[in-house]
């Protein structure tokens, strides 16, 4: 709701100005408020100015009355006041291993690796013991949160600096550095509000589940079934789609997902957390006009946020969708979709994830 939903129309400052200047003119007649250079003029101008920062601030209490059109702390009190908080930035955390280390030497805990990208790890306690094969595992947690610090198992950080006969290089073990989150935005933040709000809490119902899944940092999307695999268990699948490129969690996020539903779940229940299964579809475009890397960026823009924003649990991708998407780029003209060759139907428990884009002449 802002003013202009009840009836008011906000007056320009012209307006203001014009209209103060009227009021002196008759309140002192011969004035002359409307002359350029008169007193009176000028302070009609002071006048009309301080009404019109009164009616941006009302405007703005109008537009923010409502938790649908609120934004930053006062959305916030909206949700507070149901019991719901923004959910925090979070720091990507995970396992790296040392290879031909010295026995027995010592990674201590606050030592410092760094990534490709410069970001910076730190060693967690109470750090690691390099065994008789020369050998260490280690716990590391980013010192910045943020999605930009998750890394895929594999990947290699340095040591910030040496330590007595540890190698420098650690590779990061399975499951990667994840859990790496943004702070909530408004809008994902405004959706749980609408929907604790309009599908309020009922002590296990599916949308419950649903919810108390996305009550962990970094989820965006969240299915629950009752009765799978068996009577009595509730398999609940979810998706981060702004945490990784693909969206699909990692064994960490399953984690935290499964202790909050445990904590949560009626006595009756038992959940399960589970990352979806990626049903992976290649796109290959051919005869796109004009083919230059501006508009093929522009494509695989669109595609991804179709796959993201556009997709389903076990739910058909209507292949006409991709097309859309395809000719919604910036710059399209013409294409010839030639794979996939139809709708895309997942299983049960599979999602479509965007596989390889080819570009055939």
């Amino acid at each position: 709701m802002d003013a202009q939903d009840i009836g008011f129309l906000r007056p320009s400052l012209p307006d203001l100005m014009a209209r103060a200047a009227d009021e002196l003119n008759l309140a002192v007649p011969g004035a002359g408020a409307h002359l350029r250079w008169s007193n009176l003029g000028v302070l009609a101008a002071v006048v009309a100015g301080a009404a019109h920062e009164l009616h941006g601030h009302l405007e703005a209490i109008a537009g923010a009355v409502l938790p649908d059109r609120a934004t930053g702390l006062l959305l916030d009190r909206h949700a507070s006041w149901r019991g719901i908080s923004r959910l925090p930035a979070t720091a990507a955390s995970g396992e790296v291993k040392v290879v031909g280390a010295e026995p027995s030497s010592l990674i201590p805990a606050g030592s410092r690796y760094v990534s490709s990208a410069k970001l910076l790890y730190e060693v967690l306690a109470p750090g690691g013991l390099v065994d008789a094969g020369g050998e260490a595992v280690v716990s590391l947690e980013a010192l910045e949160p943020g999605s930009q610090a998750n890394l895929p198992t594999g990947a290699t950080l340095t040591l910030v600096a040496p330590l007595a006969g540890i190698p420098a290089a650690a590779s990061v073990l399975g499951g990667g550095l994840a859990g790496g989150t943004g702070q909530e935005d408004d809008e994902a933040l405004r959706a749980r509000l609408a929907a604790h709000v309009q599908r309020p809490p009922q002590g296990g119902a599916e949308h419950d589940y649903v919810a108390w899944a996305k009550s962990v940092p970094g989820v965006t999307r969240a299915w629950a079934a009752g009765g799978r695999p068996g009577v009595g268990l509730v398999t609940v699948r979810f998706m981060m789609d702004e945490t990784y490129e693909n969206g699909l969690p990692q064994a960490g996020d399953v984690a935290a997902v499964q202790a909050v539903l445990d904590a949560e779940r009626p006595l009756t229940a038992l959940p399960v957390a589970l990352s979806p299964i990626p049903l992976v579809i290649p796109v290959s475009i051919g005869g796109l006009q004009p083919s230059t890397p501006a508009v093929r960026q522009a494509v695989e823009a669109e595609l991804r946020d179709l796959f993201k924003y556009g997709t389903a649990l076990g739910r058909r991708l209507p292949i006409s969708h991709v097309r859309e998407a395809i000719s919604r780029a910036t710059g399209e003209s013409d294409h010839v979709l030639l794979e996939p060759v139809g709708d895309i139907l997942p299983a049960d428990g599979e999602i479509p994830i965007l596989g390889t884009l080819t570009w055939p002449v």
